[in-house]
């Protein structure tokens, strides 16, 4: 296989073009497909962890729904999946809008984040019957009888997740086709003739289900983030809110697709495709966001400072002071100063070892971020209330909640991983079309890479 030969040096950035036969890039594909060794152990690892979860849930189950606060860790799983990895095909999605190239060889393996999203759209069902009635609280329906978070939450995230089956499934279809006739099977080939009205359709279809996702993602967050979270809390009253939660989840998309791709290069041994480019793309993104990050929460945080109410003050301790105020802190340091400090440093946005552990640092903290926020919400008392009366101590989980936090992620992973045996992770047709639209040429004392545009 030929070797990476994309160098970034100190003085002369030389660009990574792809340059391995178009035979071997299927000959890939279908490596891929069929992994093996620390594969097998993976699995096994993170189904038997999906497995705890399962009991944890059963058991939280069998607590019945009177204590709210008991099932805040599972909002909170849901809420890190839905910022993390259904958060990670925006990346891919954005890449493709704006049609950036360096995308092409990671497009497919940030796309298949979305599949997991079926994790979340289960764990929501039983999540939104804990809830209390709309009626009688500010919430997103005023009251309306039509207002039920059960209805619109599986409505929303279930948009999210068919949109990326979608991408997914459109987009591997050429990919499957080449991988069949690799292998013979000449019968299933022919579904994918490669017609010109074929491509024209799938261009136009990814563009309209890329569209949507944003859309979706979007929608998800506001739903999600008002009903589990905002509405709980009697005083809380935000439009700020919902665009926090979604640029926390835009920065941990960044931080999921640069842990994916890391993964993905090292594990699928995919050095001659995914260079250096694709990681200091998304660092820089990072970057923007992680200063989005601090943009929003200090608008969300001087909006009830200036005024100061005794409601005010009561959602301000709750969220940010008092029982959760040294969540707080730990969570600051790792979403916003560390990566801050160290993505302003340009060796570090060009590392792939150093954008990993930034990007390790930003989940972390994006973790303890929604244990923050839905252990905050589900363990108020009274939420008919006008204001918040009295702050609730910080709910401390048990082994269950741990249970259903580990047991809710490592599901995650496990769809992810069993979706790899029948999806190409490396995007065949993207690829194959980089070999024949970009080219390194010499430019004063280095080189520059020219990229055509058919479109």
């Amino acid at each position: 296989m030929p070797r990476n030969t994309h160098r970034a040096t100190a003085h002369h950035y030389r660009p990574h073009v792809i340059t391995v036969p178009p035979a071997q890039v299927v000959a890939d594909g279908r490596r891929l497909m069929r992994p093996g060794g620390i594969y097998g152990l993976a699995v096994a690892f993170f189904g038997l962890l999906f497995l705890l979860g399962v009991v944890g849930f059963i058991l939280r189950l069998s607590g019945g729904f009177e204590h709210r606060e008991r099932w805040a860790y599972f909002g909170a799983t849901i809420a890190f999946i839905l910022s993390t990895f259904q958060a990670a095909p925006v990346v891919a999605v954005a890449g493709r809008l704006a049609k950036g190239h360096w995308r092409r060889p990671v497009a497919r393996a940030l796309e298949m984040c979305a599949l997991p999203g079926i994790i979340s759209l289960l764990m929501v069902i039983p999540a939104a019957l804990v809830l209390p009635p709309t009626f009688g609280r500010p919430s997103l329906y005023f009251d309306s009888p039509l207002g039920i978070p059960l209805v619109w939450n599986v409505v929303i995230l279930g948009a999210l997740f068919l949109a990326g089956l979608g991408l997914v499934f459109l987009s591997a279809r050429p990919d499957l086709a080449m991988v069949k006739a690799a292998e013979g099977d000449l019968n299933s080939a022919r579904a994918w003739p490669g017609t010109a009205k074929q491509w024209r359709v799938l261009e136009k279809g990814m563009t309209l289900l890329s569209a949507f996702y944003l859309m979706a993602y979007v929608g998800a967050h506001t739903v999600f983030s008002t009903d589990f979270a905002m509405s709980q809390i009697p005083g809380w009253h935000s439009a700020v809110f919902p665009a926090l939660h979604a640029i926390d989840g835009l920065q941990a998309a960044c931080a999921t697709a640069i842990l994916v791709m890391a993964l993905v290069r090292r594990f699928g041994r995919l050095e001659a495709y995914i260079s250096v480019d694709p990681f200091w793309g998304v660092a820089k993104l990072m970057l923007a966001l992680t200063l989005l990050w601090m943009y929003f929460h200090f608008a969300e945080f001087l909006t009830m400072w200036y005024g100061r109410t005794p409601r005010e003050v009561a959602v301000l301790t709750i969220l940010y002071g008092g029982p959760y105020l040294g969540l707080f802190i730990v969570e600051f340091l790792f979403v916003w100063l560390i990566p801050f400090i160290m993505l302003l440093i340009f060796p570090v946005r060009r590392s792939i070892r150093w954008n990993v552990l930034v990007a390790l640092s930003i989940l972390l903290g994006l973790l303890l971020d929604r244990i923050r926020l839905y252990s905050a919400a589900f363990s108020v008392e009274n939420v008919f209330e006008h204001m918040l009366e009295h702050v609730p101590g910080p709910y401390l989980p048990d082994a269950v909640d741990i249970m259903v936090l580990v047991g809710g992620i490592s599901g995650a992973i496990l769809v992810y991983l069993l979706a790899v045996r029948l999806v190409p992770l490396l995007a065949l047709w993207e690829v194959r079309q980089a070999l024949v639209l970009s080219r390194a040429i010499p430019y004063l004392r280095t080189e520059a890479t020219v990229v055509a545009k058919p479109e």
